[in-house]
């Protein structure tokens, strides 16, 4: 993936890109494991970061 396609991704999917990109596998895998979850709470987007909402 080329960075200039890299913002255009969403929040979700560049972190999986970043994740690949450092080789981080288990955080990759950690994160694919709980997506569904993750993707129900939703996200909020501060200062140029994206961070998870925090479980009812």
């Amino acid at each position: 993936m080329s960075d200039g396609l890299f913002p255009l991704l969403t929040p979700p999917d560049r972190l999986l890109v970043h994740l690949r990109r450092a080789d981080r596998y288990e955080d990759l895998m950690t994160v694919a494991r709980h997506a569904e979850e993750d993707a129900a709470r939703g996200h909020i987007a501060d200062k140029g970061g994206v961070h998870c909402r925090q479980a009812p």
